[in-house]
Parts: structure tokens; C-alpha cells; sequence
């Protein structure tokens, strides 16, 4: 999932970097998604890197300082974390299976 300026959507694509981007593991992607894709979203200057695993409920966030990525939250079950970027939202892991 991308989360993106609505000016940057056209009726073909995204023109710009997203502002998050948010990934599901899966048995088949996990190690895309922690790696190759964390990678990626860096080098494109993605300034919100989100994983969650919805086995065992977790949400991790990364925030790009610099041109590093930074982790912000490893937040499990139902404790909380508030993401301050892209937008104030908080989010308990339990509750995005439901």
C-alpha cells in the first residue's frame, strides 16, 4: 500500500515518491520486503518505510533521515505506537487482523 500527495496521482500512475509505503509479510516476501524493497524505498527517498506481520501481529516503521532509514517502532499485539509522519495515526497491531 502507498500512501501519496493526491496531486501526484493521474489517471495512469504516481508521478512523485510516496509519502509511506506499507508492506504485508508473507511467507514468500518476507525477505523482499525487510531487504530488496526497504532498499529501494530508500533510494527513492520514501520518507515512510511500514512492515507488518500479520502472523504474529507487528508493525515495524522506519523513518528516512538523511539517506538512511531510521527505526521509529517494533510494536507487537496490542501495545501502541503513534506515527507522528506522514500523519498522526496510532495503530496497535492486534486491531489491523481484525
Amino acid at each position: 500500500m502507498l500512501v501519496v500527495r493526491r496531486e501526484l496521482v493521474t489517471e495512469r500512475d504516481v508521478t512523485g515518491v510516496p509519502l509511506l509505503a506499507v508492506e504485508v509479510l508473507s511467507p514468500s516476501s518476507r525477505r523482499r520486503d525487510l531487504g530488496d524493497k526497504l532498499t529501494a524505498y530508500r533510494g527513492a527517498g520514501v520518507p515512510s518505510y511500514w512492515v507488518v506481520d500479520p502472523v504474529d501481529p507487528r508493525l515495524r516503521a522506519w523513518r528516512l533521515e538523511g539517506t538512511d532509514y531510521v527505526e521509529v517502532a517494533d510494536v507487537t499485539g496490542d501495545d501502541e505506537w503513534t506515527a507522528d509522519a506522514p500523519y498522526a495515526v496510532t495503530v496497535r497491531p492486534s486491531d489491523l487482523l481484525r
